[in-house]
């Protein structure tokens, strides 16, 4: 159940709405079809935090951070066809081992641009809230 007017203020803004419930191991993309909310659920283990810059995406999870690889060229041909601008596919994956990264943001200074895009579309910059050990992180390749 949604409140009244939601599906209609989605499908003003043409926008999705991205949601991660670590209790049930989903992240969720709620979207106006036809006048009505549609939700386009994935199964992670644990979603919590997400961060989006453009097309770069992180998903943190119990143990990793996911970068799905926007298809931009597969987007207008799904159903209904040109509708949609985006479409997140399988992409890297960095294991962080067991940290619960709850929240995400770019950590680019000034906070207003957002974080940069390296060319693997990865988010430069990111920063995990670290749960496990109560502190804040970045991501390195080693």
């Amino acid at each position: 159940m949604v409140s009244p007017g939601f599906a209609e203020t989605l499908a003003r803004l043409k926008v999705a709405l991205l949601l991660t419930t670590y209790q049930a191991g989903k992240i969720m993309a709620m979207r106006a079809m036809e006048g009505r909310v549609s939700a386009l659920l994935r199964t992670f283990e644990r979603p919590m935090g997400l961060a989006l810059n453009g097309d770069a995406l992180a998903l943190g999870t119990r143990n990793a951070v996911w970068f799905p690889r926007n298809a931009r060229d597969i987007a207008p041909q799904l159903d209904p066809r040109d509708t949609f601008d985006a479409c997140f596919t399988p992409g890297q994956c960095h294991v962080t081992g067991d940290i619960l990264g709850h929240e995400m943001s770019c950590g680019h200074s000034p906070p207003a641009t957002g974080c940069d895009t390296a060319p693997d579309r990865q988010p430069t910059e990111l920063w995990v809230v670290n749960t496990r050990f109560s502190c804040l992180c970045t991501l390195h390749p080693d």
